[in-house]
């Protein structure tokens, strides 16, 4: 028989950070809509790729490359 073991999953503090601003920005873009639709706009208008021009879209590789490698990089214990 095989001796299989089971480990325990844990959640790490950065785990938590992460978690905690995704369920902020849920709600925030969930509560933004009811209370100023001015913003909601400007919102949608900054998350159009349309008219977004070549340096912002630049930014945000930038951006997803920076966390795509903190992410992967992650110092261990």
């Amino acid at each position: 028989m095989k001796d299989e073991k089971r480990t325990r999953f844990r959640l790490e503090p950065i785990d938590w950070i992460l978690i905690g601003a995704v369920v902020v920005l849920f709600f925030v873009c969930t509560i933004l809509p009811g209370l100023s639709p001015t913003w909601w706009g400007r919102c949608l208008w900054l998350l159009d790729l349309r008219v977004w021009p070549p340096w912002k879209c630049f930014v945000m590789v930038v951006v997803v490359l920076q966390a795509v490698l903190l992410i992967r990089f992650w110092p261990e214990k």
